[in-house]
């Protein structure tokens, strides 16, 4: 059923209401044009015996509650009784709305979450850590919001997970493209929450969206940069668990997303991670050839024994919908986190620093290690438009810190640089250091 709705805006959408069998799953995709807060999703009250239960990547839709449905996004709505749903939005987006043919991931997501939650409730008996679960495996198969779904239901149980996303790109979750980040789950978030800009959150600056390179010959090898900061990210998680190990944030353990990664350099990152970071459970989805390697490498000895590690697979997501051209989201990725989801933009802070009170580094790779290298005066030109972090001096290195704002290099002139940071700072007076890569955010002005 389709219907006009004319807004106070007088401008015109359109509505549809949907009825989803149980066990049935509705795919929305929201296109990238959509207006801020114009297209919504909402649970009618159910009309028999039975409640309407729905949830969205593992949170539920509470009835007669809209939520937004923000731009760019794919939504999986996963009806476990007989439920109607009522979506606004533009005709572009309702004909994005379709009904999956297929059986929906999410009921094996929901096994292995209680999988997760009996080795937490074996944890809290014993006062010792809970899971720490990593999650590898394609592109293509949907690996953020299967971390999202577990991370969810493990706050609906009352735990209160560590989610650590570290894919740098587009589809970045806590952070910002180019970073990776890890943030403590309280709640289960709504599907009209963004984690980066609502979660409290330990970040670090890649400076790049892309975690490998490819040599002449087409092998696959991974980022110095990258693997130095997941590796300092994980140690943050690693200690974190360690103090907490006997009360509820401990036994809650945490659920680490990876990218996907190629060739023997790829692999043997993962099983570092493994072996390093306390990791006792491997999903791997979409990527059969990764999990035999991996099942072979460390799904051996006694599962009873402390460092055990149960390798598992979802050989392939039906459900998944294949992201939007990266290029192409990049821009509102940055103009979301810069200036906010609202229908109103924010506005955000722009500062002016002579040369003689910040320094500009450049993230370099050096005999397979990372290095900061100054950018040359001549090259500063360079870096306008750049995603870059900002550090004090009190911060230290700024290899071994989390950024105390990330920032967008607006110009440069004799006087000094000109950047752009989400919200307003009060910077210390002490000299501040810059940190760019490879990011950009391009827009029209």
């Amino acid at each position: 059923m389709t219907n006009f709705i004319q807004p106070g805006g007088g401008s015109s959408t359109k509505s549809i209401s949907v009825t989803i069998p149980s066990d049935g799953e509705l795919i929305i995709t929201v296109p990238s044009n959509e207006p801020k807060c114009s297209a919504s999703i909402k649970l009618e009250p159910s009309t028999g015996a039975t409640d309407s239960r729905v949830d969205v990547a593992g949170s539920p839709l509470v009835t007669d509650i809209s939520y937004y449905l923000l731009p760019g996004v794919t939504l999986n709505v996963f009806a476990w009784t007989t439920s109607v749903i009522r979506i606004e939005g533009s005709e572009q987006l309702l004909r994005g709305v379709i009904r999956s043919s297929t059986k929906s991931i999410t009921r094996p997501l929901v096994e292995y979450h209680f999988v997760l939650h009996t080795q937490r409730i074996a944890a809290e008996k014993t006062q010792c850590g809970g899971p720490v679960t990593l999650i590898c495996g394609g592109q293509l198969t949907g690996k953020t919001v299967v971390a999202r779904t577990l991370a969810n239901y493990a706050a609906r149980a009352g735990w209160k997970p560590i989610l650590v996303d570290l894919d740098p790109g587009v589809q970045q979750t806590i952070g910002l493209p180019g970073s990776i980040g890890a943030a403590i789950l309280d709640y289960p978030l709504p599907l009209d929450e963004v984690m980066a800009l609502s979660l409290v959150s330990t970040t670090y600056f890649v400076g790049t969206t892309e975690v490998e390179s490819f040599s002449k010959l087409g092998e696959a090898l991974m980022g110095a940069a990258y693997v130095h900061f997941s590796k300092l990210l994980l140690t943050c998680v690693r200690e974190r668990l360690s103090t907490h190990a006997n009360d509820l944030h401990g036994f809650s353990g945490a659920i680490i997303a990876v990218p996907e990664v190629h060739g023997s350099s790829g692999i043997n990152f993962v099983s570092e991670l493994i072996q390093q970071y306390d990791v006792s459970n491997v999903l791997c989805l979409g990527d059969d050839d990764l999990f035999h390697t991996l099942y072979l490498r460390h799904d051996r000895g006694n599962a009873a024994q402390p460092d055990y590690v149960k390798i598992d697979r979802i050989s392939h997501n039906f459900s998944t919908v294949p992201p939007a051209n990266a290029d192409s989201v990049m821009p509102s990725r940055y103009s979301d986190y810069f200036l906010g989801t609202g229908v109103v933009d924010l506005h955000p802070s722009q500062w002016s620093k002579p040369f003689n009170s910040i320094d500009v580094l450049i993230l370099k790779e050096e005999q397979g290690q990372v290095v900061l290298s100054p950018v040359p005066k001549e090259e500063l030109q360079g870096i306008v438009g750049c995603i870059g972090a900002l550090y004090s001096s009190k911060s230290g290195n700024a290899l071994q810190s989390s950024p105390m704002a990330y920032a967008r290099v607006q110009t440069i002139d004799p006087a000094g640089i000109y950047f752009l940071t989400s919200t307003h700072f009060t910077f210390p007076s002490e000299k501040l250091t810059l940190l760019v890569g490879t990011v950009r955010w391009i827009t029209s002005t």
